[in-house]
């Protein structure tokens, strides 16, 4: 109660406890007189208890609003106001913080965007909380590309209700956007790209061969090739950017 907290005086808190009850005599007097009313009488007898209705409705809900109740349970994060203080109407006076349940921001480009929807999974890591490998799903994605970054924003539920996950800490975040089964990969390191697009050496016979290449699915590591190469061709992954139609004799060494 805002008058426990000392955030009003007990006049004013008096005052509106005093109009409540005077709200309720009003209301049971009216309903008294209704009561006992027949005739023509009986028509303003019945406004007379609306009127009372309302007062009472203005009266209660006065009393109500010495009261600040938090609509979700957490803990204080900010107070914005001293007790005293008048409040202005529209400006939040407290912060509340819920970590059971923390969400992550992270923004992708619009390259990753037409791959995730809500409920897209996600994994995450934080290295200063020792948490890895969290499960989490992503919420909300934004449809409208950040002017000052020029990628999209997404946002991570994640259940935190040991309370580990702190507000404002780093995160590592792998979204699950594709999959592929039994597809062909190389690494992301043979991969070059120019205006005919993504391309590879293979290597036939010590010989680099320039291959144009469709790629697939890709991590941080591997990227699956749709068409361009076969199983078991061997590619160069280490100093490619050394060979031209020139200089494209290569000896294979194995690491």
């Amino acid at each position: 109660i805002l008058y426990d907290a000392g955030a009003i005086s007990k006049v004013a808190f008096e005052s509106a406890e005093t109009r409540l009850k005077n709200a309720e005599l009003n209301l049971n007097s009216a309903k008294s007189n209704y009561n006992t009313t027949v005739g023509s009488n009986q028509a303003s007898s019945q406004a007379a208890v609306d009127s009372a209705k309302a007062a009472l409705d203005i009266a209660s809900n006065s009393l109500n609003n010495t009261r600040i109740v938090s609509p979700i349970s957490g803990y204080v994060a900010n107070r914005n106001g001293n007790v005293g203080q008048i409040a202005s109407a529209g400006s939040p006076m407290f912060s509340i913080k819920n970590s059971e349940v923390v969400n992550i921001e992270i923004s992708v480009t619009e390259s990753v965007i037409p791959y995730i929807t809500t409920d897209t999974k996600a994994i995450i890591n934080v290295e200063t909380a020792n948490a890895k490998n969290i499960e989490g799903l992503v919420s909300a994605v934004n449809t409208v590309k950040s002017p000052q970054t020029g990628m999209y924003t997404v946002r991570i539920k994640v259940d935190n209700k040991d309370e580990n996950l702190k507000i404002g800490m780093m995160a590592d975040v792998v979204l699950h956007t594709q999959t592929s089964e039994n597809a062909l990969i190389i690494p992301n390191d043979a991969i070059m790209q120019d205006d005919d697009g993504y391309y590879v050496y293979v290597v036939n016979k010590n010989i680099a061969e320039k291959r144009v290449i469709k790629i697939g699915v890709s991590n941080n590591d591997f990227t699956e090739i749709k068409s361009g190469l076969k199983e078991n061709e061997v590619v160069v992954v280490s100093g490619k950017e050394y060979i031209s139609d020139k200089n494209n004799t290569v000896n294979i060494v194995e690491e």
